[in-house]
């Protein structure tokens, strides 16, 4: 009987063994998880503020873009004054250049009147005082 005792506690302190030997592997497992699990959200944290960073940037681009928008819109409102105001002044230009015209053709035509002689011989057309 002393060789079945023998045996059997040879086979519980191998098992022992054993199992202290597969709870260390266990223990050394789970601490590498949790390695890999804090560097992997370490990883993810960093990621993150990236991400952040990018999208204040995206949001600050998209104001400028807004802003440079608002500004063309004004550049082509503006154009569009300088056009109609370019074309009311060639209009006033012509009408300006049609009545001077118009005018100088009227001083032409009223300067040089000759002065009529009526049959008597005298010059007629002229306002002559009497009263004195």
């Amino acid at each position: 009987m002393v060789a079945i005792s023998s045996t059997v506690g040879m086979q519980a302190a191998t098992q022992a063994g054993y199992q202290q030997f597969e709870l260390l592997n266990a223990k050394r497992a789970a601490e590498k998880a949790e390695q890999v699990a804090r560097a992997l959200e370490e990883r993810a944290g960093d990621a993150q503020r990236v991400a952040d960073r990018a999208n204040a940037r995206a949001q600050t681009l998209a104001v400028q873009s807004k802003q440079a928008r608002n500004i063309v819109g004004q550049a082509y409102q503006g154009l569009a004054v300088m056009k109609s105001v370019s074309g009311m002044q060639a209009g006033l230009l012509n009408l300006a250049d049609q009545v001077i015209a118009r005018q100088q053709v009227a001083a032409a035509v009223n300067a040089v009147q000759p002065p009529v002689v009526n049959t008597s011989g005298q010059v007629t057309g002229t306002v002559v005082n009497t009263t004195a």
